[in-house]
């Protein structure tokens, strides 16, 4: 448990004690362009809605809003 980076393990305690962690844990974001944003003239969403409507206003700028790193599948997993 010691080894367990920021009290990661505590999270899966059952009455103070540890009986099982999962093995592995990911985390998921978006990376954007700052400067294709501010030539666009967009700003960063703060909602899921405003997600959404950005994609919308990205695709009627006549851009492309995402690209994938699929040349290794791995990177596919999320």
């Amino acid at each position: 448990i010691k080894r367990v980076k920021n009290h990661y393990a505590d999270k899966y305690a059952i009455d103070g004690k540890i009986y099982n962690i999962p093995y592995t844990a990911n985390a998921y974001g978006i990376y954007y362009n700052k400067d294709k944003f501010k030539e666009l003239g967009l700003n960063v969403p703060e909602t899921w809605e405003e997600f959404e409507e950005l994609v919308d206003k990205i695709i009627a700028k006549g851009e492309t809003p995402f690209a994938i790193a699929g040349a290794d599948t791995w990177t596919l997993n999320g």
